[in-house]
């Protein structure tokens, strides 16, 4: 399709939006039944084709997209399909959590300078340990419960290889996808064990690759690129195998003298950065 046609399409589209949000406002002044709007509402939209779903998708924000697909059938079966499309142009979001918060979290879009709070279900006694592959992270009552805050699903793992009463701030879990398949991983490190434990979809277990007696110490995991990557306190960078449970010290030319407790693995476009992380 040349340029000059997707012009003229999207003008269309726009014009069937503006024809369209005209004609239901006047619909809905007509008859004050909640049910009965909504019933109207959503015969006018599950006429809508695909091209107009999609021009209208893109000028919706995060919020909005997941809202109305909640409100419209038509809009909910498009925005499956469109989803991971939708989400991976929205650009990066900071958490904003605090040790205190018990039924939200807020969400601060950088580029739009946007805030989202996001209301979450009753999670009293939970500790936050990971924001990873989308999903909140939580580990309590010997469960590890993920969450999804924006299309509100759920995974409720057991077993937490946490332990409940003494949780500090460098105990961390990651979730990585196997590719080519549904199956996903979840890898944990605790500062109160010498071990990763690694929780396999396919098996529903947990398995331990355990560190002790080694000259080192892992401070920090990170997906990067489909592979799992660990840094030592000697700021070694090590490749988790998911197979043999075994971590695999890389060869580098040389490793910074860095503070233990700051040593941080980031991703970053297409490089992997060893960082000396200090919290003010």
């Amino acid at each position: 399709m040349q340029g000059k046609d997707r012009d003229g399409s999207s003008q269309d589209c726009c014009s069937q939006l503006l024809r369209f949000t005209s004609s239901s406002s006047k619909v809905l002044k007509r008859d004050n039944d909640p049910h009965t709007k909504a019933s109207q509402m959503e015969s006018r939209w599950q006429y809508l084709p695909d091209e107009l779903l999609e021009q209208i998708s893109k000028r919706l924000c995060l919020k909005e997209f997941f809202a109305l697909g909640a409100a419209c059938t038509n809009f909910f079966r498009f925005s499956k399909h469109e989803k991971k499309q939708f989400m991976e142009s929205q650009p990066p979001f900071v958490i904003l959590k605090t040790p205190h918060a018990k039924k939200s979290c807020s969400f601060f879009c950088l580029s739009a300078r946007q805030m989202f709070r996001v209301v979450l279900p009753y999670f009293w006694g939970k500790a936050y340990v990971g924001f990873s592959g989308g999903y909140m992270i939580m580990t309590g009552s010997s469960l590890l419960w993920l969450i999804n805050p924006f299309t509100r699903e759920q995974l409720h793992i057991p077993d937490s290889p946490f332990l409940d009463y003494c949780i500090s701030e460098s105990d961390q879990a990651i979730l990585a996808s196997i590719t080519g398949s549904e199956d996903f991983v979840i890898v944990s490190i605790s500062s109160w064990l010498s071990c990763l434990n690694v929780y396999h979809s396919r098996n529903s277990r947990w398995a331990t690759y355990s560190f002790n007696g080694e000259p080192w110490k892992v401070m920090d995991i990170v997906v990067f690129k489909g592979r799992i990557y660990a840094v030592t306190d000697k700021a070694e960078i090590g490749v988790l195998s998911l197979t043999s449970l075994k971590l695999t010290l890389l060869e580098l030319k040389s490793s910074p003298s860095l503070d233990p407790d700051s040593v941080k693995l980031v991703g970053s476009d297409d490089h992997l950065l060893v960082v000396s992380f200090i919290p003010l």
